[in-house]
């Protein structure tokens, strides 16, 4: 149902301007960390991924749910909890 190639185009192609890139500014200028940090990267994902699905004409709910999930998995890194480094 998703397409990960949405979500790339999300992280880097919104204005020419990636998720962690403005998300990085931010918590730099309010010198978030912690979960502040992580509520910043959420709402800069939200922001990103419906400007994409509204540019697009494609937006809805449950897409927008769930882009905005996994792009924010991918700008935070989750997928490293799971990937065991090969020797």
């Amino acid at each position: 149902m998703f397409d990960p190639a949405i979500v790339e185009i999300i992280l880097g192609g919104v204005l020419g301007l990636t998720v962690l890139g403005v998300t990085e500014v931010i918590k730099k200028f309010l010198k978030a960390s912690g979960a502040a940090a992580y509520l910043i990267s959420l709402a800069v994902s939200a922001g990103a991924t419906a400007y994409y699905l509204i540019s697009q004409h494609i937006f809805a709910l449950v897409p927008f749910i769930g882009y905005t999930l996994f792009t924010f998995a991918v700008a935070n890194g989750i997928f490293k909890a799971t990937h065991t480094p090969t020797k």
